[in-house]
C-alpha cells in the first residue's frame, strides 16, 4: 500500500530520480518535497511538511547517537523552520 514509484534507470540524477516518487505515504512526501526544494524547487506544502514531519522527528529523536540520526535531525530543523516561516 502506498508505495507507487516508478522505475529510474541507474545512474539517473538524483532529482529525477526524486521526481519519480508518487507516494501517498506522508513522511516519503515530505522527505520528497523537502528534498527537491533543496535542489532549487519550490517550497513544500505546509499541508504535506506538517503530515509528515512527526515521523523525521521520531527517526531523529531514535537514532539520535549515530550519524544518521543527526543528518535526519539537520533535516528535520531545516522542515521545522520551512513551517514556522510558512
Amino acid at each position: 500500500k502506498g508505495r507507487k514509484e516508478r522505475v529510474v534507470p541507474f545512474g539517473a540524477p538524483a532529482r529525477t530520480a526524486l521526481e519519480a516518487v508518487d507516494t501517498d505515504e506522508p513522511q516519503r512526501a515530505a522527505l520528497r518535497d523537502y528534498l527537491l526544494h533543496r535542489m532549487g524547487g519550490s517550497v513544500p506544502d505546509s499541508a504535506v511538511l506538517r503530515e509528515g514531519l512527526p515521523y523525521w522527528q521520531e527517526v531523529a529523536r531514535r537514532f539520535a547517537q549515530t550519524p544518521y540520526g543527526f543528518a535526519v535531525s539537520e533535516d528535520v530543523e531545516a522542515m521545522e523552520a520551512m513551517l514556522e516561516a510558512q
